[in-house]
């Protein structure tokens, strides 16, 4: 989805808490770099600034920088009593959190043009985002980005660098944050 769309998903009224709670985890995963859905459910904890996990899918150690204007933000509103997030509490389990979230989404997505909305697309319009112009990263960065295995052998060389990943993070939320020029670029 161009950054339009997702300035819409998070900019649109809720109509009520459980559009508002799938709406704030759409978003943490967008500012998260797309970050699925049972890992946000397993955060316990920002420590420095950062979650420190091993992705559920690849069990590979990975560290995402918590940007404040955006995703601290959400930690903070949807902090739970006894757990470190109210989608904790509320769920029994990723799976059913996740059929939660997707179906509090369609409304949100039928009010910005996306009928089909799901968590899914926040992982993909972040990684799209990064890809196209203005920012234009590349394939590797990306990749490194998501959290996605080594593919090929040359992959093997390149250590993870938090920095990068970091600095491309920063540039995509900029570029939601950004009004106007973003718009036509990104459509």
């Amino acid at each position: 989805m161009p950054i339009a769309t997702i300035r819409a998903i998070r900019d649109v009224e809720p109509e009520n808490e459980l559009e508002a709670l799938a709406q704030d985890f759409f978003m943490l995963s967008f500012y998260l770099i797309g970050m699925n859905n049972s890992d946000i459910y397993d955060i316990s904890s920002i420590i420095e600034g950062r979650i420190e996990y091993n992705r559920n899918k690849t069990s590979k150690p990975y560290s995402i920088k918590v940007e404040p204007e955006e995703a601290k933000e959400i930690f903070e509103r949807r902090k739970g009593r006894e757990k470190f997030l109210i989608y904790q509490e509320r769920y029994k389990g990723s799976e059913t959190l996740q059929q939660a979230i997707n179906r509090a989404l369609k409304p949100i997505g039928k009010k910005v043009g996306v009928p089909e909305l799901i968590m899914y697309h926040a992982r993909h319009s972040w990684a799209g985002s990064a890809a196209k112009k203005p920012i234009g990263a590349g394939k590797p960065l990306i990749a490194q980005a998501l959290g996605h295995g080594t593919s090929t052998v040359t992959d093997t060389y390149f250590d993870y660098d938090n920095e990068l990943v970091d600095d491309l993070n920063r540039k995509v939320l900029d570029l939601l944050n950004k009004k106007g020029d973003a718009d036509s670029l990104n459509d």
